[in-house]
This record gives structure tokens, sequence and C-alpha cells, in this order.
């Protein structure tokens, strides 16, 4: 028994200094441990995958920005000059559009270009009752040549008008009361009464406010009053 023990105590040693193989070395003694009942191939065979799984250290992803195709990146946008022509077109579109553009205030045009001045439209084209709120006695001479026949055509404008609407009827008779007409017929009147003279006397003194309007003239503007009632 002593000898035994002697014999392990000078092994031990001997042991320590002999040189190790590399799976020695890589292995740990745990493991070595467990080669009683675990194969041998496959304790080498994880040793060597633990091995490399050390040696080998995970990298970080690094992202890249992917450049659009067809176009230059914005350092070499700069770069390039607007003489460069030998750059195609779309390519030069992208560089011009990525510079600055130096931006002016829109100024609105004077108002006076913006309002010409409009010619006021003439009317050339009278209705009835238009031609009777311009009538006069100088324009019913146009109309008709005969003083005797100014009743008959003054009273057919009403009674054509009657007959079409009673409306413009009443229209007609306020544009007659209105007209350069009227407006003398009246006052022939207002000056035979304020003046004590008969309207025959009046009308003979050619006085301009009575428009030329002679005595047969009234008479006949008496009979359209009379038939018209007004």
């Amino acid at each position: 028994m002593k000898k035994r023990l002697e014999d392990h105590s000078v092994a031990a040693p001997l042991a320590k200094n002999l040189p190790l193989s590399n799976n020695q070395k890589l292995a740990p003694q745990g493991i070595h441990a467990l080669s009683r009942t675990t194969p041998v191939s496959h304790i080498f065979v994880d040793e060597a995958q633990a091995a490399l799984s050390s040696q080998r250290s995970p990298q970080p992803s690094v992202s890249k920005k992917v450049q659009p195709s067809g176009s230059l990146p914005l350092s070499a946008m700069s770069q390039v000059g607007a003489s460069d022509r030998w750059l195609p077109r779309h390519m030069e579109e992208t560089i011009r559009l990525s510079r600055k553009t130096k931006m002016t205030d829109v100024q609105p045009p004077p108002k006076a270009a913006l309002a010409p001045a409009v010619a006021t439209a003439k009317k050339y084209t009278t209705g009835p009752i238009d031609e009777i709120a311009q009538l006069s006695c100088s324009l019913l001479r146009q109309f008709v040549a005969d003083p005797a026949g100014y009743a008959s055509f003054l009273l057919d404008k009403f009674t054509t008008l009657q007959k079409d609407s009673y409306l413009l009827y009443l229209e007609a008779i306020d544009a007659f009361h209105e007209s350069p007409l009227w407006q003398v017929y009246q006052q022939v009147v207002s000056d035979s009464l304020s003046q004590k003279q008969s309207i025959e006397s009046l009308v003979s003194s050619k006085n301009p406010a009575y428009d030329g309007m002679t005595y047969p003239d009234f008479l006949s503007l008496v009979s359209v009053t009379s038939y018209l009632q007004i």
C-alpha cells in the first residue's frame, strides 16, 4: 500500500512536465473526465466547434444608403459645373433642381392695364315706348308731313300697345308724359293762363321755347289727350 502511494507521488510531477498535444491544450479538464463514458470522437468534435465559435466575433451590420440609379451623389453634384455638357439630360435636370434658385416677388400689373377704357355702346334700335318718350315737334314733323295727321299717328301707337298688353299701354302713357312734345304742350297752356293770352297768339309769337309748335299742332294734341283721357 505504501509502495503504491509513492509511485503515484512520483508519477504526478512527471506528468506535469510532459508536453501536451493540441487537443489536450484546447480541451478543459472537465471534458476529459467524461471520456470514461462519452466516445472520444464526440469530445473532439465538440471541442473544435467551441474553439471556432470563440474565435469568430459578430460583425455589426452596416446599412448602405442606396443611391438612385442614373443620379450622382450630392458631393459629386456640387462639384459639377453648368458647363459640363457631357452629362445625360436627366442627370443635368437632377443637378439643376438640387441647386438653390433665387426667388423674386411677383408684382401685380398696374390698375390702368387691368381696366382698359370701355367705349359706351350706342343704342341704334328703339321700341315703340322709346319712340313715344322721344317725341318732339320737330321729330313729329319728320314722321308726318301734314299736322292734321298728328293725332291719328299718335293714336295708332297707343291703340296698338293697348291691344298687345295693357301694361305696355300704361308704360306708353307714362313715356308720353315725359316726352319733349308733352312738355311744350304744358308750357303753352301754362303761359296762356298766366299771361291771359290766347293759345293762337302765343304759338304765333315764334317763341323758341315752344319748339316751333303751331296752332294746328296744338289742336292735334288736344284731340289726343281728350281721347286718351290723360
